[in-house]
């Protein structure tokens, strides 16, 4: 299984930048493409998937289904995907009615994440994630 989905992020902030390179870390099979959203072709799915969307959110597309999901249902769903404990936290934060619980804080943070990462000391990332270039 080779690149199953794609991870869309803000590749300006630090946060959802040092987030994707650990994902790049835990991806043992290649399930994940991680792209900024700043180099996404948007007009490569016919799902109405927008710009504006991958500004406010992680996003996550299911190749295989062409569904996506976003805020705290993306997260959930990549954790899934990684196998070991982030497996089963996945399986059951992925639940609608869980990560729905768990959007409001998701997109607290996600407003404020620029705020966070200057906070954390992050700073905004200059590498591609892109796995299909590596």
């Amino acid at each position: 299984m080779n690149n199953d989905a794609i991870i869309i992020y803000d590749g300006e902030c630090g946060i959802c930048s040092a987030l994707a390179e650990w994902i790049l870390l835990k991806d043992k099979k290649n399930l994940f493409r991680i792209i900024p959203f700043q180099n996404f072709d948007f007009s490569q799915f016919d799902n109405n998937l927008t710009i504006n969307e991958a500004m406010k959110s992680v996003i996550m597309i299911d190749i295989r289904t062409a569904k996506y999901y976003k805020g705290s249902r993306a997260v959930f769903e990549i954790a899934k995907n990684l196998g070991g404990i982030y497996k089963i936290i996945g399986f059951f934060g992925a639940n609608r009615i869980i990560s729905s619980i768990f959007n409001p804080f998701y997109y607290l943070i996600a407003r404020n994440r620029r705020k966070i990462s200057v906070f954390l000391g992050f700073s905004a990332c200059s590498i591609n994630y892109d796995k299909s270039t590596a």
